[in-house]
């Protein structure tokens, strides 16, 4: 848990499995983060964006997750 999770753990729950799934590929280096971030519906420029800019990772995720989160319900 990042200081940057934990000050903006009240939009945790909002975000999917799926797009934590992306960060921790991320987190790693995975080459199969782009597939992974084309399940949860985030294009491959915010993918390429967000490598660049890791600390802004969780406001580029949130977006997309709740709009899938609003489709859900």
């Amino acid at each position: 848990m990042t200081a940057n999770m934990r000050t903006t753990g009240y939009i945790q729950n909002r975000i999917s499995s799926c797009t934590l799934n992306v960060r921790k590929r991320m987190r790693r280096g995975s080459r199969r983060l782009g597939k992974t971030a084309i399940r949860c519906g985030i294009s491959s420029r915010m993918v390429r964006s967000m490598r660049v800019i890791r600390d802004t990772t969780l406001r580029l995720l949130i977006p997309p997750a709740n709009e899938r989160l609003d489709e859900a319900i």
